[in-house]
């Protein structure tokens, strides 16, 4: 929505810079963020292929690298296993070896994704965003909503982005 407002309504006089970020106003924590992240996947968890739900504990925040690295060694060593398993080791087994390296692979790539927001340690200043904002009609604002403080946290995270997070993580 900032997008669409930005390109109706060109800066005076050459470039602006529009930072859409929910810092200043409204911030998020990574202490919430693991919370929400919590509740959700203990509402919500993922299930093992014998159907039995996937406990989630209380998530701790390590460095980026080291987690990286310990969940890229994961991703090798199960598609490792699945390439070396051979002799009377059932299909079953080998699907399961083969979706275990898929799932610490789609791991890596959430890593890769979120760990910069936990390594932050800034504040984005949304002035011109909300200065764009205020010079809109009430009509525009209520068409095009962007203002980053307006957001529910919960609302947000536990029933929209964590669910969609869910969903593509059992693709």
């Amino acid at each position: 929505n900032a997008c669409v407002i930005a390109a109706a309504n060109p800066a005076d006089g050459g470039v602006r810079a529009l930072a859409i970020s929910s810092t200043a106003r409204n911030p998020l924590k990574i202490g919430e963020l693991a919370g929400h992240i919590k509740a959700h996947f203990r509402r919500e968890p993922f299930h093992r292929g014998s159907g039995a739900p996937i406990k989630i504990g209380d998530l701790k925040f390590v460095d980026r690298k080291i987690a990286i690295s310990s969940t890229a060694r994961r991703e090798r060593l199960a598609k490792l296993a699945a390439r070396a398993a051979v002799g009377p080791i059932s299909a079953g087994a080998k699907r399961k070896l083969r979706r275990n390296a898929a799932l610490a692979g789609q791991m890596t790539r959430m890593v890769k994704i979120y760990a910069p927001y936990t390594e932050l340690d800034c504040v984005f200043d949304d002035a011109n965003a909300c200065a764009l904002a205020a010079s809109l009609t009430e009509a525009d604002r209520a068409e095009l909503p962007f203002d980053t403080a307006a957001i529910d946290w919960t609302q947000y995270l536990e029933g929209v982005h964590l669910p969609e997070v869910h969903r593509m993580a059992k693709r």
